[in-house]
């Protein structure tokens, strides 16, 4: 409807106004400029988003740029959290189904880190079995600002009592 309007019914009387000498009020004159100019804002809009898509392409498979990416969207205030409890829960999950299983800790970690999809938390895990090859505590290494402080916590009890693979 408003298309047909734009079309054919506003350019009549914008002739009738212009034939009578009334100026157009700004907000009409908008709406024609838009109506004329619309076939460039398409392709230009098209082009743009043809353009973006490619570069976000070519940004995900440059392993650096995919990172910041990753490292970026854990940023975020509310898709940052949300990023950050899913990875956690799924590496908790999996770690404790291994370390109930009588896997040893390092290669418990080592297989957490490849359900990991975010690559800024693939780093840190990898900082993780480094400090745990180390010695240090699992609880003092996951303190890094990707897992939720609970997490952590359970973590330290469950490695104070000796039943890690219970937290």
């Amino acid at each position: 409807v408003v298309n047909f309007l734009t079309i054919n019914v506003l350019p009549v009387y914008v002739n009738i106004f212009a034939s009578h000498g009334v100026t157009l009020p700004k907000l009409t004159q908008m709406l024609m400029w838009l109506n004329s100019h619309l076939t460039h804002i398409f392709f230009f809009s098209l082009v743009f988003f043809l353009v973006s898509c490619l570069i976000i392409l070519r940004c995900i498979k440059s392993e650096k740029l995919a990172f910041k990416l990753d490292e970026l969207k854990l940023s975020f205030p509310i898709v940052g959290q949300i990023i950050k409890k899913h990875e956690s829960s799924k590496v908790v999950r999996v770690l404790s189904i291994l370390v109930a299983s009588g896997i040893p800790l390092l290669k418990a970690i080592d297989i957490c880190a490849n359900t990991v999809k975010n690559r800024f938390i693939l780093r840190e895990m990898e900082k993780i079995k480094w400090g745990l090859r180390k010695g240090d505590n699992l609880s003092n290494l996951l303190s890094c600002n990707v897992f939720l402080p609970i997490v952590v916590k359970m973590i330290a009890i469950g490695e104070e009592t000796g039943t890690l693979e219970e937290m």
